[in-house]
């Protein structure tokens, strides 16, 4: 990985983290607790606890992409980041766009699913 795409890399994943902040933030207000001196019928009030339920689930996995981004964010300057911690290839650049956290390449994550 050359300098310019190590600076790409880390403009793609500060954007990301700022993203990622923003939706925590809008999920944190989702899942405050549905009052119950709200005026909802029945199933509105269902409703609302399912969604608070599903908004719940995407609130932890938002928080697990923060703490990946902030940690690739981190290891951006190091020497092997880019590299396979499998097979000790270059992992693509675009792979590495599209989940800054990786540290497999695609062959080597597929061979680990299996």
């Amino acid at each position: 990985m050359d300098d310019q795409e190590r600076a790409q890399l880390k403009d793609r994943i500060l954007d990301e983290i700022a993203d990622t902040t923003e939706r925590i933030m809008g999920l944190e207000k989702a899942t405050e607790a549905v009052s119950p001196d709200k005026a909802l019928g029945r199933l509105s009030r269902l409703e609302a606890m399912s969604d608070k339920s599903v908004n719940d689930a995407a609130l932890v996995e938002a928080r697990s992409r923060l703490e990946q981004l902030e940690l690739a964010l981190t290891k951006t300057h190091q020497r092997d980041f880019g590299i396979c911690v499998t097979c000790q290839k270059a992992i693509p650049i675009e792979r590495i766009m599209a989940l800054p956290h990786a540290n497999q390449c695609v062959a080597c994550a597929a061979r680990g699913r299996r």
